[in-house]
C-alpha cells in the first residue's frame, strides 16, 4: 500500500483526508485519477499521515511536477542521494 492509500485509510476516507489537509473537495480524487498533480506540500502532509519520509515525498512530487528536463534531472539526483543516505541509515 502506498503513502496515498495509507493516508486515506488513516483519515477514514478520501473526503476526510481532503478535509484534514484542507484541500477542496474532489481535489485528491483528481490526483488519484491522474487528472491533477500532487503538490509537494500535499505530498508532505500525506507522508506525515502515512508515517513515511516527508523529505522523500516532497522531492518525488517536485520531480513529478518538473516542467523541464534539467529540472527533472536535478530532482532525480537529489532522490538518488536521499536513497543512498536512507540505505546507510537502515544499515546501521
Amino acid at each position: 500500500m502506498d503513502d496515498f492509500e495509507k493516508a486515506i485509510k488513516a483519515a477514514g476516507g478520501i473526503s476526510a483526508l481532503e478535509a484534514l489537509i484542507e484541500v477542496p473537495s474532489g481535489n485528491l480524487v483528481n490526483v488519484r485519477k491522474g487528472r491533477r498533480p500532487l503538490r509537494p506540500w500535499m505530498a508532505v502532509r500525506i507522508a506525515e499521515l502515512a508515517q513515511s519520509d516527508t523529505t522523500m515525498a516532497a522531492v518525488l512530487a517536485l520531480e513529478a511536477n518538473s516542467k523541464t528536463e534539467n529540472e527533472r534531472q536535478t530532482w532525480q539526483r537529489l532522490l538518488h542521494k536521499l536513497k543512498i543516505d536512507n540505505a546507510g541509515k537502515r544499515a546501521r
